[in-house]
């Protein structure tokens, strides 16, 4: 064999096996298999195998150790995940891609926010519901915590034990388990860092990405981004249809199911306990990982998340309680099987150097079984649930007053959200046309195929504000008869 065919294969051996480094996410200080595995794997001699790695060697990505075997440096994660994305697809799949100005409430766009228009879809809570009271009997104490404790002084990966171990016991009280161990659970500024830190250590590349339909997956624009495929799955009054995953998986490629069990974005409904465990069987049947996500809408009637009845290691949990505590302190966090935790915090960390260590803090404070005597987060929500209750009673009134000869819609959920079918002989693309005075989003932001519905958040305006807007929205919808 001609010398440059031989360099031209140990070179097209490094690549893959660099590929094989980011596809498997081995991580620093991690050790390769040996050459042998790989001469095999690959088909090709040892030696060209041991002249790849001297190659990867020398480019910095690893580290050949005699009588101890090859390990993984941290260059090739800090090259992979600062490496540029493809813009183009960025740009094209994100939400831009599915909205125009029109939607600018959902994203409470502050230099488009106009006094005279009623925004009916934003994603926020109307003041009357709002946590500033509790958040400041927080704040009286918390220079004290700083002080005795001496935060803020180091970085620790995962998030300070002290968060940590406050929040593992506010779940395991609210799950009625012990599962939950500070060990066990990363810190994150909320619920987008999550899903950003597992789609780059969980997910690769051209990965089928299974989730109900509609789902708000359709418009998060790093998957898209990223080349991972987002399968949507029919669902039913359950959740997400079983037969229909099983269908499905005929499709090559690696399988990933990522859902929301609890109060699903956008139309509201919950899982049945039956269907969790049906999807939990499938998972571990298929040897295929579950990604959860819950934002703990579910106040009222708790129901275990899918982490909880996981008994096979197949479940990763991402929660958050922004809603309806406090959208502007972001906190979320994710419970996942040891051998995950140290990848996932490294991305965490790669995506966000430094957590929001303050806000973590206010938040352990909130969930304290020993502060003001039971929880200010308790106390929080006992005050909330009600004056959410009779607000969204009095929307329902509203909606039957104003929709009912026009559209149809699911009783309210806990989130206040309203996933809204109009006529059929109505055009919600029309609608969106010729309005001026309302601004609402498109169940299209969802779905491809949900051209009829719209979505209103009713816990987002003062009941006087909800009226003026289902008014105007009403005479919108008359005018675009198709």
């Amino acid at each position: 064999m001609p010398e440059s065919n031989i360099v031209l294969k140990h070179i097209e051996i490094a690549k893959k096996i660099y590929q094989y480094i980011l596809d498997n996410k081995i991580l620093k200080g991690d050790k390769l298999p040996g050459g042998r595995t790989f001469a095999v794997q690959y088909n090709v001699s040892k030696n060209t195998v041991y002249e790849a790695l001297e190659l990867l060697q020398a480019d910095g990505y690893v580290i050949i150790k005699k009588d101890s075997g090859t390990f993984v440096t941290d260059k090739i994660w800090n090259t992979a995940l600062s490496g540029a994305p493809n813009w183009d697809a960025y740009i094209n799949n994100s939400w831009s891609h599915n909205r125009n100005e029109i939607l600018d409430n959902v994203f409470c766009d502050e230099s488009r926010i106009e006094d005279d228009v009623i925004y009916l879809s934003q994603d926020c809570l109307a003041s009357k519901f709002n946590a500033s009271a509790y958040i400041n009997k927080a704040l009286e104490i918390i220079p004290y915590i700083i002080q005795k404790n001496k935060l803020f002084t180091q970085y620790i990966f995962q998030g300070d034990p002290l968060y940590r171990k406050t929040i593992a016991e506010y779940l395991n009280k609210r799950w009625n388990t012990d599962i939950v161990q500070k060990e066990n659970m990363i810190l994150t500024p909320g619920m987008p860092n999550s899903i950003d830190s597992l789609i780059r250590g969980i997910i690769s590349r051209h990965d089928i990405i299974y989730t109900e339909s509609p789902t708000f997956f359709h418009a998060v624009p790093l998957i898209l981004s990223l080349g991972q495929q987002v399968s949507a799955i029919e669902c039913d009054e359950e959740g997400i249809c079983i037969d229909k995953l099983y269908k499905n998986l005929k499709r090559n490629g690696r399988h990933i199911i990522c859902v929301t069990p609890t109060c699903r974005y956008p139309n509201g409904k919950t899982m049945s306990p039956k269907r969790r465990l049906e999807l939990l069987d499938f998972s571990y049947e298929n040897k295929i990982p579950l990604i959860e996500f819950d934002n703990m809408f579910d106040m009222e009637n708790i129901l275990p998340p899918l982490y909880v009845l996981d008994k096979h290691n197949m479940v990763i949990h991402a929660g958050s309680i922004a809603y309806p505590y406090a959208f502007g302190l972001g906190i979320g966090w994710i419970l996942a099987p040891e051998y995950l935790l140290t990848r996932l915090a490294v991305v965490s960390m790669e995506t966000n150097h430094y957590p929001a260590q303050l806000n973590h803090l206010i938040t352990s404070v909130m969930l304290s079984e020993n502060v003001n005597g039971g929880g200010l987060y308790n106390q929080f929500v006992d005050q909330f649930v009600p004056l959410r209750n009779h607000h969204l009673e009095e929307c329902e009134k509203l909606f039957k007053k104003h929709l009912s000869n026009i559209a149809s819609w699911n009783t309210y959920n806990e989130r206040g959200l309203y996933y809204i079918k109009m006529d059929n002989d109505i055009s919600v693309k029309k609608m969106m046309n010729y309005n001026s005075m309302v601004r609402f989003a498109s169940g299209s932001i969802f779905s491809s195929n949900d051209s009829q519905y719209i979505l209103i958040n009713g816990l987002s305006l003062s009941l006087k504000k909800l009226n003026q807007g289902l008014e105007i929205l009403k005479s919108i919808a008359l005018k675009s008869n198709k």
